[in-house]
């Protein structure tokens, strides 16, 4: 984990655009309030920060009443905190060190995992397009072939691949979001059980959906397999073809 010594945070105010909202805590209790975006932008030691939300998509800090709220993943995620959010207690937990989720078990990132077998692994620095936005995600399944460019015919390229992972019945959910690409169709992935094949989920997302999150019970799942969809790309005027992904899966994590 990061540490940071004294930070320290300044803000750039532009036009405003003002908005009414109303806040729903857990007891029931209600406010309404005047939600003003202002382009502010964050500088931290005198670097300007891209705030992101969990799934990669950019937020923006705004003002309520002359305080300025700034995103609470983003701005801990730059000062190198762990946060965890209970969404039954309406509670956001910080720490200077790794934290459990609230609610269950460890947290485990898929980055950290080598695969089992198969054709592909989750990797800590990937980016894509969505609906013509660029999302940045904590982790995302790369997917590869062996070779960048594949001997084949276009009738002989495959239409998807698969990757395992061995779990060993220790994790309960593996909680991940699900996009397709801008440019490459449709796309599917497939969660299953490794050892009996049994589909444990299935999502099927055209091109231009937004992103969807997923939770996916692993309970007393030894062998979590994926299967995702491919799209044949030709090389040049060749009869060669390389393979690249429909879609992205990223920000995978574990929960034991």
């Amino acid at each position: 984990m990061k540490k940071t010594g004294l930070a320290i945070l300044s803000v750039t105010l532009l036009l405003a655009v003002t908005i009414s909202v109303t806040a729903y805590a857990a007891t029931g209790y209600t406010k309404t309030a005047t939600l003003t975006y202002s382009g502010i932008s964050v500088v931290l030691d005198g670097k300007q920060l891209s705030l992101t939300d969990a799934t990669g998509k950019t937020v923006e800090p705004f003002v309520i009443d002359g305080t300025t709220y700034l995103p609470v993943r983003a701005i801990s995620d730059a000062l190198g905190l762990d946060v965890q959010w209970n969404g039954d207690s309406n509670t956001v937990y910080l720490s200077t060190e790794p934290i459990e989720d609230s609610t269950s078990g460890k947290v485990v990132d898929m980055s950290t995992l080598e695969a089992y077998s198969g054709e592909g692994d989750f990797i800590s620095a990937q980016s894509f397009m969505n609906r013509q936005e660029k999302y940045s995600p904590d982790n995302m399944l790369y997917a590869f072939a062996g070779e960048s460019i594949l001997g084949w015919t276009l009738k002989d390229v495959p239409t998807g691949y698969s990757v395992t992972y061995l779990l060993n019945g220790d994790f309960t959910t593996l909680k991940v979001n699900a996009a397709s690409i801008d440019g490459q169709g449709s796309t599917t992935f497939i969660f299953q059980d490794g050892d009996t094949m049994k589909e444990l989920k299935k999502v099927s997302l055209a091109s231009g959906d937004k992103p969807v999150e997923l939770s996916i019970d692993v309970t007393g799942i030894d062998k979590l397999r994926i299967y995702y969809s491919v799209s044949p790309h030709k090389f040049n005027n060749s009869g060669y073809y390389y393979i690249e992904p429909n879609g992205a899966l990223y920000n995978a994590y574990l929960v034991e």
